[in-house]
């Protein structure tokens, strides 16, 4: 039968709590290794070729990280001019690919969330699209307060994983009066006068059916076709 020692036993937990406790600095102090950055999906469209474009009265930008036209349209925050400013709606213009063909009505998708940015979806969206794009423009328009659309950010509210009362009454406070101007009817006269300024006079629209989307409330007076994308 073997002897225990205290005076060892001791010297052995001690010795084992330190070599843990070097072990557990380690891993939190640790630099973490540089992850990889995932690469984005491969692009199923031409880049456009010319740096620049005229489309309708609008000047168009060939976009950095996209395969489209970049154009930014500066709206009233608030058309009744009840509050002042201004707000930058920014979107992305397709052009149909063919050129032998004559083009058909121009394909405008939209986001819902609310708070997605539809640029941001270019990649889902064009996929969809792709066999129609020989014929059919596509448009892309961040809803204002979204994506390149001078986006709205509430620390608070956006760092949590649902929706809470605080957070909410903090994006409140913080946006003040001008919350109700970020709406899908102020959203849709934004889109209208971006149709305008393109000579858009008819459209195919898509939109997520859980959330409504500025198409909903374009006016009545522009033709359009709309879906829904399940």
């Amino acid at each position: 039968m073997s002897k225990i020692v205290p005076g060892i036993v001791f010297l052995k937990l001690m010795t084992q709590l330190r070599i843990g406790i070097v072990l557990l600095l380690a891993l939190c102090c640790a630099v973490p290794a540089k992850a990889k950055r995932l690469k984005p999906p491969a692009e199923v469209v031409p880049r456009p070729v010319r740096a620049e474009t005229q489309v309708g009265s609008m000047h168009l930008h060939r976009c950095k990280d996209a395969p489209a036209y970049c154009g930014i349209l500066s709206r009233p925050l608030d058309p009744t001019g009840a509050v002042s400013g201004s707000i930058d709606i920014g979107f992305q213009f397709y052009p149909h690919l063919g050129a032998n063909a004559a083009p058909l009505e121009t394909i405008v998708a939209t986001e819902g969330g609310p708070g997605y940015s539809t640029t941001g979806t270019r990649h889902s969206y064009i996929g969809l699209f792709r066999t129609l794009m020989d014929r059919h423009d596509l448009l892309l328009m961040d809803d204002r307060g979204t994506g390149t659309s001078q986006a709205v950010y509430c620390r608070v509210l956006q760092s949590e994983p649902n929706p809470e009362p605080d957070g909410i009454a903090a994006c409140g406070a913080q946006m003040g009066d001008t919350a109700y101007l970020y709406s899908g009817v102020f959203a849709a006269d934004d889109l209208a006068a971006i149709l305008d300024g393109l000579g858009t006079t008819r459209l195919t629209c898509t939109e997520i059916p859980t959330a409504p989307s500025s198409v909903r409330f374009l006016p009545s007076g522009i033709p359009k076709s709309c879906g829904l994308w399940y």
